[in-house]
């Protein structure tokens, strides 16, 4: 659920803490077509971003139905134009049903305008981490790097991260860490609505579903699955844990088939 207490991002810029709002309070809006373009792009795939995680549980679902489902093209350019740059943010609240905090969900675009070598990443890193909800019980950082940011870019960047993630990890006990990396061309497309990929459902390791499933099938029978599948990215799996993937048959109708996520 977005909040209403601010949070700095940086020096002269504000997040209202409400859905899609970073821009300069007061600016005025200078639409620049270039940009616009460029906003036009980024909306399709934040869009993208958002029925991932709405694919991902009930709970995300339901808080991006509620604050970012009535966002159109125009109302995102008419908040971002007047910026000057794409580095655009969304913020989702999971809670339990006393009202805390669960998790805490930053998708970050990273603007194209910046160099991201390892001091600009920093730099990046220090302002989203003051917009991090300390009561939150985790808190899950997905980075959006434009296509430029590719090969040993891509690398770097995606290194970095995973650095960061494991000091805060470290240093913070009492509260996860959770990062993800995607490029802009790896969001395209809504992997889940392609025509050719099967519906998938995953089943974490340890839950009841899990469980019937190893009572049924040895895990070391199943079908792999790499973490690095975009499958496994699109539902943030985590090593050990199985989908059940729903494969069509004439004879049979809908027969599943289940697949056990393994590292790379």
């Amino acid at each position: 659920m977005a909040e209403t207490g601010k949070k700095k991002l940086a020096k002269g810029k504000e997040h209202s803490g409400d859905p899609d709002k970073s821009h300069k309070k007061g600016h005025k809006q200078n639409y620049l077509p270039v940009l616009d373009e460029r906003l036009s792009d980024v909306y399709k795939i934040r869009n993208n971003v958002l029925k991932m995680l709405s694919n991902r549980s009930d709970e995300y679902r339901e808080q991006i139905k509620k604050h970012y489902a009535d966002v159109s093209i125009n109302d995102f350019e008419k908040m971002y134009s007047g910026t000057g740059n794409l580095s655009i943010h969304v913020y989702i609240y999971l809670k339990d049903t006393e009202g805390h905090t669960t998790e805490q969900c930053i998708v970050h675009f990273l603007d194209p305008s910046i160099k991201l070598d390892k001091a600009n990443f920093l730099r990046i890193m220090k302002q989203i981490q003051q917009t991090f909800d300390s009561t939150a019980k985790a808190i899950r950082l997905i980075i959006v790097a434009p296509e430029t940011n590719k090969g040993r870019s891509k690398s770097n960047i995606e290194k970095n991260l995973v650095i960061r993630r494991d000091e805060l990890n470290k240093n913070n006990p009492n509260q996860l860490f959770i990062t993800e990396f995607f490029t802009q061309d790896m969001l395209r497309f809504d992997w889940a609505s392609h025509n050719y990929v099967p519906h998938h459902i995953l089943i974490k390791k340890g839950s009841e579903e899990y469980n019937k499933v190893l009572s049924v099938y040895q895990k070391d029978k199943l079908a792999k699955i790499l973490i690095s599948d975009p499958g496994a990215r699109y539902f943030s799996a985590e090593v050990g844990d199985i989908f059940a993937i729903e494969i069509a048959s004439e004879t049979a109708g809908i027969c599943l088939r289940y697949r056990v996520v393994e590292p790379v």
